[in-house]
Order: structure tokens, then sequence, then C-alpha cells
């Protein structure tokens, strides 16, 4: 089996790449072959497993709103590999992951979001943006930073996104969660697998024994002076 792994990695954000692939090749599907696609702004060597694919570095929210933008000019290349998976930069890999991610599309119920309430879930709530869910239909929540899937299915879901979020772009509307946002409508729309929080695990609850899951994938965590341009944004408190 072929499988792409993509992710993205401008700025800051590249120091964490040596440990994500290290990680990709010690514990996920460690029986196929496995290429990566980096998206930088960075000079990086390449190897053969590796190809860069140089992109500019924006200020935040464009990193991550556009990451489906990125995915899709690469269309070419991907349609290459039966399985892609894309990874935020900033994540671990701390245990096996295997056959239970070759599905159709995977999605990771958000670790945060799975001990509320739907009715809190944040949906994109403005019907002028192509991300936006009727209230009748929030139903599961979903975390950003991995998902994957068969190549042609989860091509068809970039073209998708980055269209909407081009239109979106063009009525000068930023969805309130980004990708985030986008992912949900499309999940929304195109149920995923589920695959539990143990697949986005937040590290600063590795330990506590009230929460629920063990993990897998580890969402990192970073000081706050890191994700300064986020913080700028509103989307952290200072």
């Amino acid at each position: 089996m072929k499988i792409c792994i993509i992710t993205i990695a401008t700025n800051k954000y590249i120091q964490f790449v040596e440990r994500l692939l290290n990680d990709i090749e010690e514990n996920f599907l460690s029986e196929h072959e496995i290429q990566c696609l980096l998206f930088t702004d960075q000079e990086v060597e390449t190897s053969e497993n590796v190809k860069v694919s140089q992109i500019k570095h924006k200020i935040w929210p464009e990193p991550a709103l556009k990451k489906y933008n990125y995915i899709y000019s690469e269309k070419e290349y991907l349609r290459n590999f039966d399985y892609l998976y894309l990874f935020d930069a900033d994540v671990g890999i701390v245990n096996k992951v295997g056959k239970e991610v070759l599905q159709d599309l995977v999605g990771v119920l958000h670790p945060y979001k799975i001990l509320e309430d739907k009715q809190f879930y944040p949906y994109e709530k403005r019907v002028q943006s192509t991300a936006y869910v009727e209230d009748k239909d929030h139903n599961k929540y979903y975390a950003a930073a991995f998902v994957g899937g068969k190549s042609n299915n989860f091509l068809e879901m970039s073209r998708i996104i980055s269209e909407r979020v081009f239109q979106d772009e063009q009525n000068g509307i930023i969805a309130k969660w980004h990708d985030e946002s986008h992912l949900n409508k499309y999940f929304n729309e195109n149920p995923p697998f589920d695959l539990s929080p143990s697949y986005m695990f937040p590290e600063e609850l590795i330990g506590n024994s009230q929460y629920p899951y063990e993990p897998k994938i580890v969402a990192l965590k970073k000081e706050s002076s890191f994700n300064q341009e986020k913080i700028e944004m509103g989307q952290y408190p200072v």
C-alpha cells in the first residue's frame, strides 16, 4: 500500500517536522510504503521519501485556512497514492497506529468538544459562510489536526473545501474556526469513520485519570509566545 503523509510547516513550525517524521516511521502504518509531502517556506534537505512543496508564510489564520488549497494544488502527485493523511506539524505519535485508519475517510472526534453537549459545538453559524451548518444538523464535531482516507476521497474533500474557502474569501468571510469549520461542514455532509480522541490526545492531559482515553496521537502543547499570531487574532486568551 502506498501512503502519503501531508504536513504544512512554515516559519517556526518547521521545528516539529523531524519529530513527526520519526514518529511516523516508528508508529504509523509501519508495514506500508510511506512518503511525505511537506509544504514549507523553509530551505530543507530533501530525501527519497520527502517531497518539498515551497509556499510562502502567511499571517494567521491563512496557513490553517488554506490547508486544503495547498493540498489540492499537488493533486497530480497525490493521486499516485492509495491513502493520504494530513497531520498538523505539531503532533506526536506515541503508540502504534494501524489498519483501523485505512478507511474511506477518517475523522477524530474533538478531544475537548466530545465532553460537551452538542449545543455548544462551535460550528460556523453565519449563513453567509459556505461552512455554515444549521442548528438542526449539529451532530459530531471533529478535530482538524489529523484527517485522512483513500486518496480519491481525500482529494475530493480537498477540492470542495478549497473551493468553499475561495468562495468565502471572495465574499469577505473567514469561517469561525478556519479549516476546522470547513472540515466539520464537509463531515456533516459526508460522515467519516470516527476515531476517538485517542488519535488527537491533548498532551497536557497525559496522566489525567479523569480523562477517559489513552493517547496514540498527541497534540503537543506550546508556549503562548509561540502562538503570538493566534493571540493577536483573538483565538487564544492572553
